[in-house]
């Protein structure tokens, strides 16, 4: 059964982001002169030292847009006492407008990583601080990039998924989760220049929701994810509906996106349908349910001026944007993997749809988007065209200590709300990862 409301928007684009980002960072310096005038103030080792010292080089350009967004962001403006910010665009995009500036500034001015034990990152999420959880992780020299600043020193060569800025002794200490460490050390701390004053100010603008991360909960969810964030109440989810929008789009305009000539192709159908258009070293394939898929000749290493991280994701970002992300409806995309093969010299990115704040899961689990090149040459694509549309209804949604049970008595994991878009339509679950 579906309920009626009113459907929200969908999430800002870059400009807007910008106009709160930059409204915070304001406010930023405001503080920190105040605060001044009164005397106070990856993957393996090598491929994440390559990462380092080529995002480094690179310096915050305001032509890098954000790739990724939190999903979840958990504001404490009181010792265990927190306020969950999920399944809303809108209310995410505004909180991580007001914080986004102050998390830029912590990951320009970290210095002294140091590893920590679980024991010290947990009594960081319980204590004054905020949260975020981007579900997929990357570089923090890449987050500070989009978030106009840079990075230098060992964290800059560090990803993570999970960050914390926590007010300690009237400092802002800088932790995260290493998940991709092969040497044990999975929780940091770094030492940051930003002002607790100015931090503070904004946590005492949020209210307790009486959230809670798994760990805090006890027994019951022993197998759940223990960063897993459990709300009071449970998610006022929209209904949706899905359509292929390749057709929104157009073949030509998808075919130019890899420079192709739609009037110099030569094309012919397939049986089961699929379309063909062959230029020179370039092929494009559409299929009957939207899926494209392009591929050409892959560059020789070497042949290729290589990108810096931040400019790869922005390369491919701009390409996704260009096609999925025109004739997506309510829904925006989000980076969700990235790996660069140091042998070939090649990135390959993978993006997923959002929608009003939860991820959508296509079938058979397959991204939204899947791009392969070495330095500005794309030699394979695939790209999977919906668009979406929220309704003016609400889906009856299990409610989140449910869904946890369930997942803890199946084998754990962590129950991820999601958008499921399927044959039979578009619907909301809970599946584990």
């Amino acid at each position: 059964m579906k309920n009626s409301a009113e459907k929200p928007r969908r999430r800002l684009k870059k400009g807007a982001v910008n106009a709160l980002q930059n409204l915070a960072i304001v406010l930023l310096l405001i503080v920190g002169i105040g605060l001044s005038a009164a005397g106070g103030l990856l993957p393996a080792d090598a491929f994440a030292l390559w990462f380092r010292d080529r995002t480094q080089a690179e310096e915050a350009d305001d032509g890098y847009a954000p790739a990724a967004s939190p999903y979840c962001i958990v504001v404490t403006p009181q010792d265990g006492a927190h306020s969950a910010v999920m399944y809303s665009a809108e209310e995410l995009d505004d909180t991580y407008g007001r914080f986004s500036a102050m998390l830029g500034e912590a990951l320009g001015s970290s210095h002294d990583a140091q590893a920590v034990s679980e024991e010290q990152w947990r009594s960081a999420l319980g204590g004054r601080g905020v949260y975020f959880d981007f579900y997929n992780d990357f570089l923090l020299s890449t987050y500070a990039i989009w978030l106009g600043t840079t990075m230098t020193g060992e964290a800059s060569g560090h990803t993570a998924r999970r960050i914390c800025l926590a007010i300690e002794d009237g400092e802002v200490a800088l932790y995260y989760i290493r998940p991709r460490a092969n040497d044990g050390r999975y929780y940091f701390r770094c030492d940051t220049a930003l002002p607790a004053d100015a931090l503070a100010a904004q946590l005492g603008t949020a209210v307790p929701n009486g959230a809670e991360f798994c760990f805090e909960r006890g027994a019951g969810y022993e197998l759940i994810d223990p960063y897993f964030v459990m709300t009071a109440d449970t998610p006022q989810v929209y209904s949706a509906s899905a359509h292929n929008s390749l057709s929104d789009l157009g073949e030509a305009e998808a075919m130019a996106a890899f420079g192709m000539n739609s009037y110099l192709a030569q094309s012919y159908p397939e049986a089961d349908g699929t379309l063909v258009w062959v230029d020179g070293d370039a092929t494009i394939r559409i299929g009957t349910d939207g899926t494209l898929y392009y591929s050409s000749r892959q560059p020789e290493p070497g042949e290729e001026a290589r990108l810096g991280p931040a400019a790869a994701i922005e390369f491919g970002r701009s390409i996704v944007e260009q096609t999925l992300g025109s004739v997506s409806g309510d829904a925006s995309l989000q980076l969700s993997y990235m790996w660069f093969d140091e042998a070939t010299e090649s990135y390959l990115l993978r993006f997923n749809y959002e929608l009003n704040g939860l991820p959508v899961e296509l079938q058979g689990g397959q991204s939204a988007a899947e791009i392969m090149f070495v330095g500005s040459t794309v030699y394979y694509a695939m790209l999977h065209f919906r668009a979406y549309t929220l309704e003016n209804t609400t889906e009856n949604v299990l409610p989140v200590d449910m869904a946890a049970s369930i997942a803890n008595s199946q084998g754990g994991g962590e129950p991820r709300l999601s958008y499921i878009d399927s044959a039979d339509g578009v619907s909301v679950n809970w599946p584990v990862k």
